[in-house]
């Protein structure tokens, strides 16, 4: 019942955080993107890129080479307009799993920076 499709209910719009993961699970990279602003920095503890072309290049990578089997699950999530946490769960097939803790800086609905727990 919880799943049913009441007519003439609208159905809630997806949290930024929902959509992160939609975009990560869906492979989806233009849309994980295009929740970057224009010159966005994305930091890792082996790398700094910034721009949307360099951060389309590190989804790139991430989704099709490094995790291309994986499925992305959201643990937890804090935060406010202008600072967001969360903890996400990165599992392969398998089962070996990867817990992360990022922070996102934000611009309106736009991530200015991230700093991503990944190495």
């Amino acid at each position: 019942i919880s799943n049913y499709n009441w007519v003439g209910i609208p159905q809630p719009e997806l949290q930024f955080y929902d959509l992160f993961i939609k975009f990560l699970n869906s492979r989806t990279i233009s849309s994980l993107v295009n929740l970057y602003s224009d010159n966005a920095v994305l930091v890792t503890s082996k790398k700094t890129i910034q721009g949307k072309n360099a951060i389309n290049g590190w989804y790139t990578a991430l989704l099709n080479t490094t995790y291309p089997t994986a499925s992305f699950t959201l643990e937890s999530c804090t935060g406010s307009a202008v600072t967001k946490s969360f903890k996400w769960r990165i599992t392969v097939p398998g089962g070996t799993s990867l817990l992360l803790e990022d922070t996102l800086g934000m611009q309106g609905t736009k991530i200015t920076y991230h700093y991503c727990s990944l190495q």
